[in-house]
């Protein structure tokens, strides 16, 4: 039997969700052949069915053939074209069968892609209470990703992933679990910034990270894709639930004044 509508096309050398289009019919089939064909520098891309059920992500590492760890997390998606993640938390409960599951599945693809001594930035669907890999990158993942490793691990993932490319050895022993929330800070209209207001407090132990990429006067795009993002926060507490909370408290206290384009 060949592929069902709908279909999703794959650039298989790009990053940001860009050349990822979904075709829902026939009548959708061209256009999603061009788009993927402007977005790719290969002469070909992927094409698979489109699976429905509960996406997620997951971080890993394989080093000597073998994969180190996999820590599953949940993702915040923005829906344009396609699902784009705007941010992530960990942890993200699973049944501890699918994650044995969703680390075999790791292990057969490394093999079979020949990816060793590497980051692993791996996306998954839980369809009919399994599995399936959507997609896997020989890389940490963006999104604030490695910051999530490191602080739900608690050491220097950024540390570890340059050991390894340095032939060291490396030890992916958990020192400590912190729940942990990490988001894009992001434009909803293309323009200039006129102001940045950052009213959370600094002592804020809670509080790990905020990042500004641009400053007031600079120009910003309406969010769509991965690279448009203009910043980002990353909190930890003791639990999920505070993490949470606090990462929307600290968001509401970050103002982003953009004047539009005309």
């Amino acid at each position: 039997a060949g592929l069902q509508f709908p279909l999703i096309f794959k650039a298989v050398d790009t990053s940001g969700s860009r050349g990822i289009v979904k075709a829902e019919n026939s009548s959708k089939f061209a256009e999603a052949y061009r788009r993927v064909r402007e977005n790719t520098r290969k002469d070909y891309f992927i094409v698979e069915e489109f699976l429905e059920g509960e996406e997620f992500g997951a971080q890993s590492f394989v080093s000597q053939g073998k994969i180190q760890f996999i820590l599953p997390h949940g993702d915040y998606v923005f829906q344009g074209d396609t699902g784009v993640p705007i941010g992530h938390w960990a942890p993200y409960e699973l049944e501890q069968s699918v994650i044995e599951d969703a680390k075999e599945q790791l292990q057969k693809a490394v093999i079979a892609m020949g990816l060793d001594n590497c980051a692993l930035n791996a996306d998954f669907i839980l369809s009919g209470g399994r599995p399936y890999v959507l997609e896997i990158g020989g890389r940490a993942g963006a999104t604030c990703l490695a910051e999530l490793v490191s602080l739900y691990y608690g050491y220097n993932y950024y540390e570890k992933i340059i050991q390894a490319a340095l032939g060291l050895p490396v030890d992916f022993a958990s020192q400590e679990a912190n729940p942990n929330v990490g988001m894009l800070l992001r434009s909803e209209k293309t323009g200039s910034i006129r102001k940045i207001v950052n009213k959370n407090d600094r002592e804020d132990k809670q509080i790990v990270e905020i990042q500004f990429d641009y400053q007031a006067g600079e120009q910003v795009q309406a969010f769509r894709v991965g690279p448009h993002r203009i910043g980002h926060v990353v909190v930890k507490a003791d639990t999920l639930e505070e993490a949470r909370a606090k990462m929307e408290e600290a968001l509401g206290k970050i103002e982003i004044e953009v004047e539009e384009e005309h």
